[in-house]
């Protein structure tokens, strides 16, 4: 592995910094060995084909942690990487924990348990089948049959780990100058308070942050991810909710301004943005809740399995009507990035609360 800009950077930090990344570094090209010998393996008896299978998927797990850690220790930030918008190592953790980690009690956020029993009879070199059967308080609640098929994991962890390698070192190749782009954020900021919503700002930012960064305009880079967001809030009318939307659109707006502002070394900008009337019943209705915070925990994730009982377990809290009819509105929602925005919004409660 060369990657020698990304090396240097790594080395110019200081303290844990310098040693996450090189760590990560040395992790990843052992995640290669390791991987590679999975597929070059011909032991076909049960337990050498169980064996390495646990191997395999602890490896892809330690390796997308070690891709974290590297733009991390690299940048000083993880901008550079977002494995959610992976949809197959999305659902890597999900599965290395139901079955390398906790296959015989999982304990979720919410308080459910869960049991995971492979399927013996078609365990393979190619594909892995398992059963997740969740239960609280003795009463089973639903029951998971998930796939993997390892050549598929395989290729999209590498598609993923080269898409970050050549982000960084096209990003570390000379000083980037986003000076330019933090005042045209304050701007298309106040012309959203004014319910402004013009597609070619975004078009704007996104195109500029390309250019600037010197990645690639599919890039998954989170300044780029949240200007997606934000194009699937500009859209979105609900007589309902709308000014929750509105509020939505200015938090992504002052979400990039802090990607910018982390980039550039500069403090952030202090934007004040309002909350709305059923948001802020919303955190004084959990101020009464104790230990339901759990419940905050996958809300913002639609492809989390969880979803939908957390969300109905917000809503069997006996919520008053505002509240309520806001938590019916997002688990009856479809798009992931609505999901992601009011659930945020949500979950920022126990971040208030640690205040």
């Amino acid at each position: 592995m060369a990657y020698e800009l990304i090396k240097k950077a790594c080395l110019r930090q200081e303290g844990a910094l310098k040693f996450k990344a090189m760590s990560s570094f040395l992790v990843l090209e052992d995640v290669d060995l390791m991987i590679e010998k999975f597929f070059v393996r011909k032991d076909n008896d049960h337990a050498s084909i169980l064996l390495d299978v646990f191997g395999l998927l602890q490896s892809f797990f330690v390796g997308v942690d070690a891709l974290y850690n590297l733009s991390i220790g690299s940048t000083k930030y993880k901008y550079h990487i977002n494995i959610n918008q992976n949809q197959v190592l999305k659902q890597l953790k999900f599965v290395r924990n139901d079955i390398v980690g906790h296959p015989t009690h999982r304990t979720y956020d919410d308080g459910e348990v869960g049991f995971s029993l492979i399927d013996d009879q078609t365990v393979s070199r190619e594909k892995l089948t398992y059963t997740t059967y969740i239960y609280k308080k003795n009463k089973e609640q639903k029951k998971q049959v998930r796939t993997i098929y390892f050549k598929e994991l395989k290729e999209a962890y590498k598609n993923e780990k080269t898409i970050l390698l050549e982000e960084l070192t096209n990003f570390l190749e000379e000083q980037r100058d986003f000076k330019e782009i933090k005042p045209f954020i304050a701007y298309v900021f106040q012309k959203a308070t004014m319910q402004e919503y013009d597609m070619e700002d975004l078009d704007k930012l996104a195109s500029e942050f390309v250019k600037k960064a010197n990645i690639k305009a599919d890039s998954n880079h989170r300044f780029l991810w949240r200007i997606r967001v934000l194009k699937s809030l500009y859209t979105w009318k609900d007589e309902k909710h709308q000014d929750v939307i509105s509020f939505m659109i200015l938090k992504q707006l002052a979400k990039l301004d802090s990607i910018i502002s982390d980039t550039l070394n500069q403090s952030k900008t202090n934007y004040k943005i309002k909350l709305p009337k059923v948001i802020r019943q919303f955190y004084l209705f959990m101020d009464k809740q104790g230990n339901s915070t759990e419940l905050l925990q996958n809300i913002n994730d639609l492809d989390h399995p969880l979803f939908t009982n957390d969300v109905e377990g917000l809503i069997k809290l006996s919520p008053p009507k505002a509240v309520k009819e806001l938590l019916v509105w997002l688990k009856g929602m479809k798009h992931g990035p609505h999901v992601y925005s009011l659930g945020s919004v949500l979950k920022e409660y126990k971040k208030r609360k640690k205040l």
